[in-house]
């Protein structure tokens, strides 16, 4: 099965380039017209000032988990209980997926895979 798939890509891709053949959803480009990207710079005092803010969301989604839906009678002990409010609360103060997984792992531990051998 994965030969034919990847033979059939091969001939769509041999088909597109020979001209015979075009993607879905694009337009030729003509020949000798060259797409530009436009390279936005920053200097470092733009830098500085992104870290800050970065570092300000940071602390606001941190304060998400010691003080909001994560904490006390409110925090998600079992499988049964709700957890759209609690992470929607929770990636609305931008905490990260990383994040919430974690906590997520602390409700309901981290999958093992059965030992096959």
């Amino acid at each position: 099965m994965q030969r034919r798939i990847a033979d059939s890509a091969y001939r769509t891709q041999q088909r597109i380039e020979g001209g015979s053949a075009r993607r879905r959803g694009r337009e030729p480009v003509p020949d000798g017209r060259v797409d530009t990207v436009e390279i936005v710079k920053i200097g470092p005092k733009h830098q500085d000032a992104q870290v800050a803010g970065l570092r300000r969301l940071r602390a606001s989604a941190t304060a998400c988990w010691s003080s909001g839906a994560w904490t006390g009678s409110k925090r998600p002990r079992a499988a049964r209980e709700n957890l759209m409010f609690p992470l929607k609360e929770a990636l609305a103060a931008y905490a990260t997926i990383g994040e919430c997984c974690d906590r997520l792992r602390g409700v309901f531990g981290e999958y093992q895979p059965p030992d096959i051998s």
